[in-house]
């Protein structure tokens, strides 16, 4: 099978003139390029690159990227720039994918360039819209194959030694075999988390092959609610083997909670989360001899929250909340008020509480041995203390005992990210307000990432000139585009936007003796380096 190999071109200058020159020079060239040419031009323009970083000479804050499969894709791709002669454009169509941006630099810091762009890796909970990735399984590019081979099998290898299932069936799975498992309740919770975590790892190994690591490309990363395991072994707070550990002793909690049966998840759309605190604390009164066992689960974006408790209390809460003389509580900026079919288990609920002691014995010696230092970012937000981890938080107005100074190595941490509240608005208001806006989402739905980015808009709305926001998610398994283009696309985006990339990174390396020959042979080498060396 004929595999297409997509590659990354990425040109940038110190001025606008300068990067517009540069693509038209280069749009020329393309038109009469070979198809092994254009590897190798990708190729030794990432190495040119590599060669810039190591004489530190300064980011250029005129950047373009674009992806494409051969040279007269990459060519028409770049006349379009040229024609619309528009800066800040990302499109992704059937011409392939380009991102052009300009960022704004004082005149007087131009010659010295631009500082890079801080981006947040945004980690994600469970979601049936991310299964069906059996690329991830069965990848073609020999390179490519082994790498993420090696990554899941030792994934799946630590996953079921903590007694999960194997990851492997079900992310080889079709999306539409994936959706009938999910309605007739054979896909069961356990394989769904170990899924999940094998996703979010081979992912970290692809970003990582493209270039995107740690302390380089990313600052922070945020994660939520079943996505904490991965979140923090991105953040290198964990390692593998914790952080497979960690999803077993969730998972199998869960499904301990899961087995008791009657407890069960509400969607409310349109309440703040202080309205479902009051909902909780002073439910409407309906004819029971017990009182309604109810509280708030999840804060995930203004006006969107769960409440959690049994199936019999909830389904009373549901037709109190929407019958005709309710008063108060036939809120009318209610949109929607549904009681889960789906999900079988209320996640950061009291049914919790019963597994803590155990939990935290079993998983506390597995935590004990303290990971590499300089593997930590910056920054790891979560969603249960709505912030940093390793500081005091702030929990239903009560000031909660600060973790100890890695919390990912305190079992009791990780209980709390199952008991606890989840308030992924709190988190993402805190990433917002630390100065991030740009965000890469390890999922295929830009989700989270769309969120981040309304609240920064929203932050940013009194300046006359906000700076660029983007919210990226990985892959979109809806796009029938090829997984590669898209992973591409994303760092191309991210890229253009100020953000680091490792040029040296497997991804962008041709055969070496090929880019070799080609940058001795080639008159078209010799025209682009003219170019390259000329000043802005």
């Amino acid at each position: 099978m004929k595999v297409t190999r997509f590659n990354l071109l990425a040109i940038d200058a110190l001025s606008e003139k300068a990067l517009l020159n540069r693509a038209k020079h280069l749009a020329s060239m393309l038109h009469d390029c070979t198809g092994p040419d254009f590897e190798c031009i990708c190729a030794v323009l990432a190495r040119q690159r590599v060669r810039d970083a190591k004489k530190d000479a300064p980011n250029s804050p005129c950047r373009l990227a674009i992806v494409a499969s051969h040279a007269e894709q990459a060519a028409t791709l770049l006349d379009r720039y040229l024609d619309r002669d528009n800066i800040g454009i990302s499109t992704f169509d059937q011409h392939g994918h380009i991102a052009v941006y300009c960022k704004p630099v004082a005149p007087q810091a131009t010659s010295a360039g631009c500082d890079p762009t801080p981006l947040c890796l945004l980690m994600a909970d469970i979601s049936t819209e991310w299964w069906g990735n059996g690329w991830l399984v069965n990848e073609p590019e020999p390179w490519l194959c082994g790498l993420l081979g090696d990554t899941l099998s030792r994934t799946a290898e630590l996953l079921q030694s903590g007694n999960l299932p194997d990851p492997l069936p079900l992310l080889s799975m079709s999306p539409s075999a994936i959706q009938t498992a999910s309605i007739n309740g054979t896909l069961t919770t356990k394989a769904q988390h170990s899924a999940l975590f094998a996703f979010q790892t081979a992912t970290l190994a692809l970003l990582h092959c493209l270039g995107v690591r740690a302390n380089s490309s990313y600052q922070a990363v945020a994660s939520f609610s079943m996505g904490e395991p991965g979140g923090a072994l991105a953040a290198g707070e964990l390692s593998l083997a914790q952080g497979a550990a960690v999803m077993a002793a969730m998972s199998e909690v869960v499904e301990q909670v899961e087995r008791r049966g009657d407890n069960a998840m509400m969607v409310v759309k349109g309440l703040s989360e202080t309205e479902l605190d009051q909902i909780c604390s002073s439910p409407p009164a309906v004819e029971t001899s017990e009182p309604l066992q109810i509280e708030v689960g999840a804060y995930l974006k203004e006006g969107l929250g769960t409440l959690t408790g049994d199936r019999t209390s909830l389904s009373m809460l549901e037709k109190s909340l929407t019958s005709e003389g309710a008063g108060f509580w036939a809120n009318p900026k209610i949109t929607l008020l549904k009681l889960s079919q789906r999900s079988r288990v209320a996640y950061h609920s009291f049914y919790f509480e019963s597994y803590r002691e155990a939990f935290v014995r079993s998983l506390q010696p597995v935590l004990n041995t303290p990971v590499k230092e300089e593997l930590r970012v910056p920054s790891w937000y979560n969603s249960v203390s709505g912030g940093l981890g390793g500081g005091s938080t702030h929990w239903r107005g009560e000031v909660q005992g600060s973790d100890i100074c890695n919390p990912a190595n305190d079992a009791a941490f990780w209980f709390r990210c199952l008991r606890e509240r989840a308030s992924t608005l709190r988190a993402m208001s805190k990433v917002v307000q630390d100065g991030y806006r740009v965000f890469l989402e390890v999922n295929t739905q830009c989700r989270f990432s769309q969120w981040a980015v309304d609240l920064a808009c929203e932050l940013e709305r009194q300046h006359p000139t906000p700076p660029a926001v983007l919210g990226r998610a990985i892959f979109d398994n809806e796009s029938g585009r090829d997984h590669m283009e898209q992973a591409l696309a994303a760092v191309a985006d991210i890229w253009v936007l100020g953000c680091e990339v490792d040029w040296s990174a497997p991804a962008y390396r041709s055969a070496p003796n090929a880019a070799d020959a080609f940058c001795k042979e080639s008159a078209l080498w010799e025209a682009i380096n003219a170019w390259l060396t000329t000043h802005d």
